[in-house]
């Protein structure tokens, strides 16, 4: 490890990972990744939120989230002011085969380490392609960030080898459902069009904050519907978000480009206001 990381388990500090752990074995687990900005968490509630939606859907122990916020505490008291913090809960450790022991002891591993632009909504338009990566419907998955990311891994590499900013993923039906590292909005006639994620896709905090709050204060209507590839391009505006990365435009999708984005902006400007109130 990084003399500028630094991890726990279950509260404390540790330069090693037990095993067995069924979240390596398996993929048994959830993670949440988050920004630092002033030694707080903005929009913790929402992260926290996912991550109990995440254990009910697992079906993990009924109070595996009760020590998650005390450990986030005590890893924020001892981190950089402003970092990436990283949570991992697995289902812990258990006899060999896939069956979940009963019962299990989470295991919650809490890493930190320095980022300078954690959180900062203001980034230049990105280079968008079609990934030939498809993501497989799987309705008892779908919303929660669990630690299999496979299909995000084998995009990524493609994303490097085509020397791209990001790429959108569909579904094994043609479905737009996110870029690699965040979910898709799209600006038609002074709406937001964001895809529905029933079937697979990760309910972004940064997407719920669009849906819960930034849509409705700047007066515009958020729809989630089935979005096509190529109703990508024909969008008067299009963006991608994440809790570290904020909201960024998309200047070029295949040969479409955009040279202005003046809803964008407006949403860029009304997240840094919030996420200065949120942080402080």
């Amino acid at each position: 490890m990084s003399a500028a990381t630094r991890t726990w388990i279950n509260g404390e500090v540790v330069t090693a990972l037990p095993l067995p752990d069924r979240g390596l074995d398996y993929g048994d687990g959830l993670f949440e990744t988050m920004p630092i900005i002033d030694g707080n968490i903005p929009w913790l509630s929402y992260h926290l939120e996912r991550l109990h939606q995440g254990l009910q859907q697992l079906e993990f122990h009924s109070e595996a989230h009760s020590p998650v916020r005390d450990y986030i505490g005590t890893a924020l008291d001892d981190c950089p002011v402003t970092g990436v913090m990283r949570l991992t809960l697995t289902r812990g450790t258990g006899m060999r085969g896939y069956a979940p022991p009963e019962p299990a002891w989470p295991t919650c591993i809490v890493q930190t380490s320095c980022a300078d632009s954690a959180g900062q909504p203001a980034l230049a338009p990105a280079n968008v392609g079609l990934c030939s990566v498809t993501l497989a419907k799987q309705p008892l998955l779908a919303g929660i960030k669990h630690l299999n990311r496979l299909e995000q891994v084998l995009a990524a590499r493609e994303r490097q080898q085509k020397g791209l900013d990001e790429m959108l993923m569909t579904d094994t039906s043609g479905s737009a459902i996110s870029v690699i590292s965040g979910n898709i909005f799209l600006v038609k006639d002074n709406q937001l069009l964001t895809p529905t994620l029933a079937d697979c896709g990760i309910l972004g905090t940064r997407r719920r904050l669009v849906l819960d709050e930034l849509a409705p204060a700047l007066g515009l209507d958020c729809l989630q519907v089935t979005i096509t590839a190529a109703e990508v391009a024909s969008a008067d505006e299009a963006f991608y978000c994440n809790s570290l990365r904020g909201y960024q435009p998309i200047g070029r999708y295949g040969d479409r480009r955009w040279r202005r984005y003046p809803t964008i902006e407006r949403l860029q400007a009304l997240y840094r206001e919030r996420l200065l109130t949120c942080a402080a």
